[in-house]
């Protein structure tokens, strides 16, 4: 995807996500009506975000063992005690 096509399509989320207000609750504008300097900040927030997607699918998966409970069927308190232990320090 060309970049400014992808920067549209950013700029387009983000109007989505705050209904198409600025942060002083005002219209944004179309992207047409943009600075060209706008425009180039959005070219290189969208390449930034497709640089992260990037790193996120090439970072593999951490497998973590399965927990043995014995012979017993686990209970709530050893599922909330194993659910603390992967949630980390509090």
């Amino acid at each position: 995807m060309p970049s400014e096509r992808r920067a549209r399509s950013v700029y387009a989320a983000y109007g989505q996500a705050t209904n198409f207000k600025d942060f002083q609750g005002q219209p944004l504008p179309k992207w047409e009506d943009l600075p060209k300097e706008v425009q180039v900040s959005w070219v290189k927030v969208s390449k930034e975000v497709l640089r992260h997607e990037n790193e996120l699918r090439e970072t593999p998966f951490r497998v973590y063992p399965a927990r043995s409970y014995g012979d017993e069927a686990p209970t709530e308190d050893t599922t909330t005690a194993w659910n603390d232990e992967r949630s980390g320090p509090k």
